[in-house]
């Protein structure tokens, strides 16, 4: 935007006009040159297959006989058109009969990813790879069939089988090269036509910009305060009716500008006192309320918070929030908003979870937060409420304590009431073998009641 308003109108005009003729020549240059590749990767493509089929056939009958000699013969005089860099004859195991490489090209030979196997299959393969035109093209026998032209029937596939595969690599160098010679051919056309364009462009402008160059004088006047400027009307067409409709709006700026700020001076007036009753119901809060912007960063604190960690409100203002959670075993600090999507203890976003606060003199201390996000706009800020629940988890380990003492007292207790009944229990027996009347009645261990009744009796 900077550079735009730097360039002025006529400047940008001019750059729009370039850029419009520019895109124009490129676009139509780029189809030239694509039409022309694809027509002659087209033609080049026809002519390697007439090659290679001709080729085919003629080594149909030395694949047969298995003449070898005879083969590598013919490669060679295929090899005298100019485009053919490799070729090989290959019997139906794929067995190489016969081998032709020019000289100083394609010393590879086929590359892998040519499927030889499907040219014996009996379809032909064609590649473009590397500056070549690979074929694969399968070697059929000559058919014997009496074809008399009675009966019209159409070409069906083969039932017999290829004796050979053809594989062959035809060079697109001589492609190329006219390919070269075609886009210089259209960069040289393009220059001459964007060099009129913008010729003919920057006459067009000077003469339907200088009124408007005027008129932009005289509203940055205007925008400085000099209200007596005013934009001359004489101008032809909507640039006099706009130089007109200008003035006028200039007449009614000065009446707008006194009540537009009145409502800026009471708007602002409201928006403070808002901010003032936002913050006292923060900072009259129990809980700490801490805020994260999108960077990542402290953009506010409550003075809950400030009292719960120990800091100031100016010393953790756009610091990190890990310095309020203390480290783990190794050295690491999960973070709010880490702390927010792993969700521990169970709790989903946005809900409560326990975690361990740091405060400013290295104190650790059980905390228990929760954490909402706020998308405003573009904008994404995170809300912590922190609540210090030292004195709640010292409770909570006091009752631990006691139900565990409690529950030791009672084993113990059940276990004394045991034996009591155990040593009853002898005294009874004994006093059965003297012949003496039980002194203890121990009907309710029979019952398997042991109530406390029971016991008082016993």
């Amino acid at each position: 935007m900077a550079g735009s308003r730097r360039l002025g109108l006529k400047g940008r005009a001019l750059a729009v006009s370039v850029l419009l003729v520019a895109g124009t020549v490129v676009v139509l240059s780029t189809a030239l040159v694509w039409q022309y590749y694809s027509n002659s990767m087209r033609e080049t493509t026809a002519k390697v297959l007439v090659h290679a089929g001709s080729t085919s056939q003629i080594a149909e009958p030395y694949v047969q006989l298995n003449d070898l000699e005879a083969l590598q013969r013919l490669l060679r005089a295929a090899g005298s058109l100019q485009e053919l860099d490799f070729a090989e004859i290959a019997d139906h195991s794929g067995k190489v009969l016969a081998t032709f490489r020019r000289e100083n090209r394609l010393q590879g030979g086929i590359p892998e990813g040519l499927e030889v196997n499907k040219g014996l299959l009996g379809e032909t393969l064609v590649s473009e790879r590397f500056g070549h035109v690979f074929v694969a093209l399968p070697v059929w026998p000559e058919q014997e069939d009496l074809d008399l032209g009675l009966v019209e029937e159409p070409p069906g596939p083969r039932k017999d089988k290829p004796i050979g595969v053809l594989q062959a690599a035809y060079s697109l160098d001589k492609v190329y090269a006219d390919l070269r010679h075609h886009v210089l051919a259209c960069v040289s056309i393009a220059v001459v036509v964007m060099v009129v364009g913008v010729s003919v462009t920057v006459l067009v402008v000077r003469q339907l910009v200088r009124p408007v160059e005027v008129l932009a004088r005289t509203s940055a006047a205007i925008a400085q305060g000099d209200f007596s400027q005013r934009a001359p009307e004489d101008a032809i067409g909507e640039i006099g009716e706009l130089a007109r409709s200008f003035n006028h709006m200039a007449q009614m700026i000065r009446h707008y500008t006194q009540g537009l700020e009145a409502q800026v001076a009471e708007r602002t007036a409201a928006l403070a006192e808002s901010e003032a009753q936002t913050r006292a119901i923060l900072d009259t809060a129990a809980d700490g309320i801490i805020t994260i912007d999108g960077d990542g960063r402290v953009a506010s604190c409550n003075r809950a918070a400030e009292q719960i960690f120990g800091y100031a409100a100016d010393e953790i203002l756009g610091a990190d929030p890990a310095v309020l959670l203390a480290e783990d075993g190794e050295g690491r600090s999960p973070g709010f908003l880490a702390a927010d999507a792993s969700c521990p203890n169970g709790a989903g976003p946005g809900g409560r979870r326990q975690l361990e606060g740091r405060r400013k003199d290295g104190s650790r201390f059980p905390m228990e937060l929760a954490v909402s996000e706020v998308v405003l706009g573009d904008r994404r800020t995170h809300t912590v409420i922190v609540r210090d629940v030292t004195e709640r988890c010292r409770a909570e380990a006091q009752i631990r304590r006691t139900m565990e003492e409690l529950e030791r007292f009672n084993r113990l207790a059940v276990g004394r009431e045991l034996r009591m009944v155990e040593l009853k229990q002898e005294v009874n027996q004994l006093a059965e073998r003297a012949g003496m009347r039980p002194p203890y009645d121990l009907s309710f261990v029979e019952t398997g009641t042991l109530s406390a009744p029971a016991f008082q009796g016993a």
